[in-house]
Parts: structure tokens; sequence; C-alpha cells
């Protein structure tokens, strides 16, 4: 259902007006997930929180996609969900935020969510050699 060229510009002034979302945030987010966003959008709400290092990351959209991308790891967000280990755009300060996310979502202990952190610091620096994006 991925909207041709001609019919994209329509398709996104839709959702757009349906959800309160500006077209520029509907169309970033049909780039990135697909015509599956409606979920995101409405989890957002029209003022949405973004990640600090990260802004055109929410955090609805973030626990949107521990809750119903078959998440089980917080390094299935970071490297799998999301491009922003890929991009470079993850700073130590959002994955711990993203972490506190996933935790509420899937119902992480305190000591589970500092496991997955220290897995996932370890998985992105060992083997993929991430330098993390600096903090503003």
């Amino acid at each position: 259902g991925f909207p041709t060229s001609g019919d994209k510009p329509g398709w996104v002034t839709r959702l757009a007006d349906g959800t309160g979302a500006p077209p520029e945030r509907v169309e970033q987010l049909l780039n990135r997930y697909g015509t599956n966003i409606d979920g995101i959008l409405d989890a957002e709400g029209k003022s949405p929180t973004y990640l600090l290092d990260a802004p055109d990351y929410s955090e609805a959209e973030i626990r949107w996609l521990a809750r119903h991308e078959m998440v089980v790891h917080l390094e299935d967000i970071v490297l799998r969900r999301t491009v922003l280990a890929i991009t470079g755009q993850l700073s130590e300060r959002d994955l711990e935020r993203i972490a506190d996310l996933a935790a509420i979502e899937l119902g992480w202990t305190r000591e589970r969510k500092l496991a997955e952190l220290g897995a996932t610091t370890q998985v992105l620096s060992a083997r993929h050699r991430l330098r993390y994006a600096k903090s503003e």
C-alpha cells in the first residue's frame, strides 16, 4: 500500500490532517517504516517528546517499536528496528533513555535494564566499533 510518487503528497496530507502530525513528520515516518505508521503517529500525539541527540526519533516511536516490533533486547531497537547506531546518531544518553523506554514497555527490572545496557554497549563497541554521537 505504499503510495506512488504521484499519490504520496495526498497520502501524507490525509494522514497529517487525520492525526494532527506535521506533514514532514508523516513523510519522515513513511520513509522510515512504510505505511504502517498510524500507530506511531497516534502514540506521538500532537506534541511528541524527541530523543535529545537524535531529534528525529520520538520517545513514543521507540516505545511503539518495543511494544509492536518483537523487541527482546535493547540492541534490537538500536541495530534492527532503527538506524540510530548505523548512522552515528546514537549517543550514550539516548541509549540510556531508549533503555528506560524499553524497560517500561517490556516490563524489565532495573537489573535487566542494566544488563541490556551493558550487553548492547559491548556489542556496539566490540562488534561494530561504534563511537557515540556527541551529546549537545
